[in-house]
């Protein structure tokens, strides 16, 4: 009881601290590299514990490799006692090289976000976010996670309140998991027809030429491939370093799968990367050669990988960072909220004015327009 008793008192008069299933749980902010690196073994654990350690994206070594280039990192801990209960993964965006005070945690689809227990996540990222605004240098932060259901949205505006901070937020609807059937004949008849046409005609073509799918193939040809195609990218292109982040990361991951195509001579012309865990492929990264738009050699992948997939008894393909607009009006809805937390005064308005402006095409710039 005089435990319970001093949780509450201290929990009034120190708000980053709550008491939650009777336990003291506190919120710690860490952003140098050595530190967070320290934490692997307690998020491997939270990962298992929480039910996403098939989820890649959401290790340790992936976030930081990913964002070297983009930002600092940030991640918020809460813990209860000494248990970590869940992690937030951010990084402060750069401009030309210099720290812009909006703090960014997920992406447009609202996964490598929160690890948490699916009914504290809300309540994870909305702590989390106020915690990050109490940095000096920090004056907004936009996070993003899939929704359960709208209490969710409701949970974050209640924790945060009337104070100073005012809270945005934008719901969307996103598609990048696409459900498979028990063949591929099946799968074909869930599609639009031309698009079924596509996936057919085109491989056809293909198979015509002599060019061979390589269902797995092995560390030297996959090598080989990224190399290959990382230099025949069309204007759409993944940059160097997150292809590099994606094949080091893949090649330590249990159930790396990659899959290519390569023409009579050898020379290959795609190549998709990402994991098998249980039922389900997450595809990381797909490289194709632009100079082969003509026979959509995207398209003759996407044909011979689900086909191969489906072979395999898989039943869902999660699409990383979206899939190509032949299949995401396919793809299973889900909900999706962008949160937008902003500290009050005019002269972090001013701050945040000048980073939009060079985020135009930022989830920042989108969540205030749409309000």
């Amino acid at each position: 009881m005089k435990q319970n008793v001093a949780a509450a008192v201290a929990s009034v008069f120190n708000p980053e601290i709550t008491v939650s299933h009777g336990l003291v749980s506190v919120c710690v902010v860490v952003t140098d590299k050595g530190a967070i690196q320290a934490l692997d073994p307690m998020v491997a654990d939270l990962l298992n514990r929480t039910g996403q350690s098939q989820d890649v994206t959401l290790t340790l070594e992936y976030f930081l490799r990913r964002n070297e280039l983009r930002g600092a990192p940030i991640l918020v801990q809460i813990r209860e006692g000494e248990r970590l209960v869940a992690l937030l993964y951010g990084r402060e965006r750069r401009v030309l090289g210099i720290r812009t005070g909006l703090a960014q945690f997920g992406d447009y689809y609202g996964d490598a976000c929160v690890i948490a227990e699916e009914g504290f996540r809300a309540t994870a990222v909305a702590r989390g976010a106020l915690k990050v605004l109490e940095l000096p240098r920090i004056h907004t932060v936009c996070a993003s996670f899939k929704l359960i259901d709208e209490s969710e949205i409701s949970k974050v505006a209640a924790i945060v309140g009337q104070g100073e901070v005012r809270l945005r937020m934008l719901p969307e609807a996103v598609q990048h998991t696409l459900e498979l059937k028990d063949t591929f004949d099946d799968f074909l008849k869930t599609l639009g027809s031309h698009t079924r046409r596509n996936l057919r005609v085109y491989r056809r073509r293909v198979e015509q030429k002599g060019w061979k799918f390589i269902a797995r193939l092995d560390g030297d040809q996959m090598a080989a491939a990224f190399h290959q195609l990382k230099h025949q990218q069309g204007k759409h292109k993944s940059s160097g370093h997150y292809l590099n982040c994606c094949q080091d990361v893949l090649k330590a991951v249990p159930g790396a799968l990659f899959a290519g195509i390569c023409t009579t001579t050898g020379e290959w012309v795609s190549l998709t990367a990402g994991w098998l865990r249980n039922d389900r492929y997450f595809m990381l990264v797909q490289l194709n050669d632009a100079r082969r738009s003509q026979d959509s050699i995207s398209t003759v992948m996407r044909s011979y990988l689900i086909e191969d997939l489906i072979g395999c008894g898989v039943k869902s393909i999660n699409f990383v960072g979206g899939s190509s607009e032949l299949l995401r009006r396919f793809c299973l809805p889900q909900s999706c909220g962008h949160f937008l937390f902003e500290k009050k005064g005019m002269f972090r308005e001013v701050k945040r004015f000048v980073v939009a402006q060079f985020c135009r095409h930022s989830m920042l710039s989108r969540i205030v327009q749409s309000s």
